[in-house]
């Protein structure tokens, strides 16, 4: 068979063709990616964007926790915050977020070994949208906090793992650090500092910016004995924009009976100018909790005014 110089020409034209639809195809499909991802930090963060997974009880109070975090919180918001009180703490987590599902669990011992406090953390997060794509995320969490003075000064060191990955496509992938410190400065009062992703994460800012930024922040809570507490947080965002993004956080709660929590929350992110209110509820006692929080959008820079993120969680501390 004899093949004209025409037909050949014609078959490389089509296998160009082919290959640039192929380029472009992957192309969109890493935009898709990207903007599916960053939609979810967006959506679940704290003020800023580093952390999908926060407890209940913190989503409740705006996540003002970074000078009350104990037990299972601090291995979130604060690590030094695992030394705050000598327990065994295991808490999970469910979130209802605008782009999926978000698992969480969270173990603290503090009691074993009262010099020195260990904890470990993971979570899984997975889309709802399957017809564009498929993302998945793992965060591992390995707080470490030593009480310098036992349940007044502590400081702690967090060792986090986070991989983000679409079906062929790895967003994000690697180890960062936390640190943080806390101090009761009286019985009612007290301070939490904390560094949040302290080693880079992102090596593609246009993919993962802002994903798991550095941060750095502290906060003060007021206690009213046992029934009543008001916290606020501020941090700076170094790194999810061209210059240092400021984000704002307050809460409260109060105890009904010693047992039925009512929590409320605002918090403002410098990211986006988003306005965020939360409220919560739940069951407390002595050994175990119920709780459940909710974060309602006021308004953004980004199309998600309006959108929620549910979660409930159960404790048990002894």
């Amino acid at each position: 068979m004899i093949v004209s110089s025409q037909e050949i020409m014609d078959g490389s034209t089509r296998l160009k063709k082919e290959a640039a639809l192929k380029i472009k195809t992957q192309e969109i499909r890493q935009g898709l990616s990207a903007l599916i991802v960053c939609a979810l930090m967006t959506m679940t963060s704290t003020a800023s964007a580093q952390d999908f997974a926060q407890g209940a009880r913190p989503v409740g109070m705006g996540e003002a926790f970074n000078s009350i975090s104990t037990g299972a919180a601090g291995v979130y918001h604060n690590p030094a915050g695992i030394a705050r009180a000598i327990l065994y703490a295991v808490e999970g987590s469910y979130s209802y977020t605008p782009t999926g599902n978000l698992l969480s669990l969270a173990i603290v011992d503090s009691k074993t070994n009262p010099s020195v406090s260990a904890g470990f953390a993971v979570s899984y997060y997975f889309d709802r949208n399957q017809e564009n794509s498929d993302i998945t995320a793992l965060d591992l969490r390995l707080p470490i906090a030593i009480p310098i003075v036992p349940e007044r000064i502590s400081v702690g060191l967090g060792i986090r793992y986070l991989s983000i990955n679409d079906t062929e496509i790895e967003t994000l992938s690697g180890f960062t650090l936390d640190a943080g410190a806390m101090f009761r400065v009286a019985d009612a009062l007290h301070i939490g500092v904390s560094a949040k992703n302290l080693l880079e994460t992102c090596d593609v800012k246009s993919r993962c910016q802002g994903i798991a930024p550095l941060t750095i922040g502290g906060g003060v809570a007021f206690e009213g004995g046992t029934e009543f507490v008001v916290a606020a947080d501020v941090d700076a965002d170094l790194t999810s924009a061209d210059s240092t993004k400021v984000n704002f956080a307050i809460g409260g709660e109060y105890l009904i009976q010693s047992m039925i929590p009512v929590r409320l929350g605002y918090k403002r992110r410098g990211i986006d100018n988003g306005n965020v209110l939360t409220l919560g509820s739940g069951w407390r006692s002595p050994t175990a909790g119920i709780d459940a929080g909710y974060q309602h959008v006021l308004s953004s820079n980004s199309d998600d005014s309006g959108v929620g993120l549910i979660t409930v969680g159960v404790s048990v501390y002894f």
